[in-house]
């Protein structure tokens, strides 16, 4: 008879204790997510943070924290992470009353863009009954990640015949990649002009610095059409990190310059970005959603706003004769043109006159 009221005051005691956890569990309970960085590197690692914090007398021993991001964020080994059309995360924390909990989580950033986690969701259950409760929590950080650059020595040739005509037009020959000296890291600066041997020495991130020689400006066109019926994205992507390098080329050489897509809604040949701004808003670019043709961008916007004291360059895929025409006419209005050309390795031989000089990058090679 005793155990018999014993298991009826623990079902009671369990029952009360029940009651009381799914009406408090979530009280006081807050969560915070947080991208350590505003920016990071396509391809590089970032990292993100998780704090929990319980400000009550009462204890959550079991408690999943679920949140979702963009697909290209690889947490590293796929720890409590799947992928689908999104990367979903799943932690397990065990919160003792009035404590808190932090962890910090690498991944590597797999593709440019603006990642984004707006809500955790929170899951908890109590022992020995099968009940689950949900809550959320709206969280607000994001993380842009830069697009990367590619080799400079496999597009060295056409910067520096840009660079050279640009410095020519302009009446100063010097070399357009002349040092110049070192000085410390400024968050302006892109990450290629590290001197790491100055860097190991000074036990402080230092960078090489170029003369700061003007020439006439370069103005850099980016065609990042998507083709009807083709799966270009790959080159497309590969377009923005071709654009990067030659701006990176050309900041380091001193050459003023601007860099304009027809996914851009302002247009003006002027435009003065800084490193930080030329790479967020080549981050922010999404290349499914639609964008003005390559044509009517030329046609409207870049032909007949032609600078006479500027260089062109246009990077572009796409062969059709619609664009091959407007690349042309480009060249007839401004004595030459730069043509960088992304394409696989199966890709037909395009041939232009000879004020269009053209560089093909083989994508992959």
């Amino acid at each position: 008879m005793p155990i018999i009221f014993m298991l009826v005051g623990t079902m009671i005691l369990l029952f009360i204790v029940k009651k009381i956890y799914s009406k408090n569990w979530n009280k006081k309970l807050g969560v915070t997510l947080r991208f350590q960085e505003e920016n990071a590197c396509e391809g590089g690692e970032a990292y993100i943070t998780e704090t929990i914090r319980n400000e009550k007398w009462l204890p959550v021993p079991l408690l999943h924290v679920k949140f979702q991001t963009d697909r290209a964020c690889d947490f590293h080994q796929g720890e409590n992470a799947s992928v689908s059309d999104m990367t979903y995360k799943n932690d397990i924390f065990s919160l003792e009353g009035y404590s808190q909990v932090k962890r910090t989580i690498p991944f590597t950033c797999r593709k440019r863009g603006v990642y984004h986690v707006k809500q955790a969701d929170l899951v908890t259950g109590f022992l020995f009954f099968r009940s689950i409760r949900y809550d959320k929590r709206t969280q607000d950080t994001s993380l842009v990640v830069y697009p990367s650059t590619v080799e400079m020595e496999k597009v060295e040739k056409p910067i520096k015949e840009v660079i050279w005509s640009s410095k020519k037009k302009a009446g100063l020959l010097s070399d357009p990649f002349s040092f110049a000296g070192i000085r410390e890291y400024q968050s302006s600066d892109p990450l290629k002009a590290v001197n790491w041997k100055a860097t190991a020495h000074t036990y402080s991130l230092m960078v090489n610095t170029y003369e700061k020689t003007a020439g006439q400006p370069v103005v850099i066109l980016v065609n990042l059409q998507m083709p009807i019926g083709r799966k270009g994205e790959d080159l497309l992507e590969e377009s923005i990190r071709l654009a990067v390098t030659w701006a990176e080329g050309l900041m380091e050489a001193g050459i003023p310059f601007c860099v304009l897509t027809n996914r851009d809604d302002d247009f003006d040949q002027m435009r003065e970005e800084s490193w930080d701004e030329l790479n967020t808003r080549m981050a922010h670019y999404e290349l499914k959603s639609e964008c003005r043709s390559f044509a009517e961008w030329m046609d409207e916007d870049v032909l007949p706003h032609i600078r006479d004291d500027a260089c062109y360059g246009v990077i572009s895929f796409d062969e059709l004769d619609i664009m091959r025409n407007r690349v042309l006419e480009l060249a007839q209005l401004t004595d030459e043109v730069w043509l960088i050309r992304p394409c696989t390795p199966d890709a037909e031989k395009v041939y232009y006159p000879g004020n269009v000089h053209v560089f093909e990058w083989i994508r992959g090679l």
